[in-house]
């Protein structure tokens, strides 16, 4: 039993999704094949580094079968920012973002932040990195925290001619001494 009902109301709000790291999940079908048939799926999927899990799951009256298989994500151009998992108020951070190029062709890579007011940027909020040939390479950006508590938005975009690639990480501020009674 909770006193004075507000518990109830804050159920029924509608909640953005701020997971630090929102999971690849995509369902697909049902799909109906005629026998010996074959069907070929395309579809997109976010801003994203590493493998995924491609699952297969088929079945006809009382006969189940299904395959998976694990597929490297790859694109030509690829962002991967370093963040600590919470930070204070007012807290500076030098964020580093690997940027990965797959591509021989792209030589220059420019790297920008766009950050929600819970973050001030400090020294500009774009770096150029420079690439001789498909490699990894750092470009560091650098934050300071607002004087306030909450979850607050880094939007981190490379671009080099017609190749974007984008990265979303939603870090707390929190204090580092919470209050406590005893």
């Amino acid at each position: 039993l909770a006193l004075g009902g507000s518990d109830a109301a804050a159920l029924n709000e509608p909640k953005e999704d701020k997971r630090r790291f929102v999971p690849v999940v995509r369902y697909v079908g049902p799909f109906k094949l005629k026998s010996g048939a074959k069907a070929k799926h395309e579809f997109q999927l976010p801003s994203y580094v590493g493998s995924v899990r491609a699952m297969l799951v088929a079945g006809e009256a009382a006969a189940y079968g299904s395959a998976e298989k694990s597929v490297f994500v790859r694109q030509p151009l690829m962002v991967l920012p370093t963040l600590p998992r919470v930070v204070g108020p007012e807290e500076e951070v030098t964020v580093p973002v690997s940027i990965f190029v797959m591509d021989p062709g792209i030589k220059e890579v420019t790297l920008k932040l766009e950050a929600d007011s819970q973050f001030q940027l400090v020294g500009g909020d774009s770096v150029k990195v420079a690439f001789a040939r498909p490699e990894e390479k750092l470009g560091t950006l650098r934050i300071r925290t607002a004087p306030r508590l909450g979850k607050g938005k880094l939007k981190f975009v490379a671009t080099s001619g017609s190749h974007r690639a984008q990265a979303e990480v939603f870090l707390e501020v929190r204090s580092p001494n919470p209050a406590r009674s005893e």
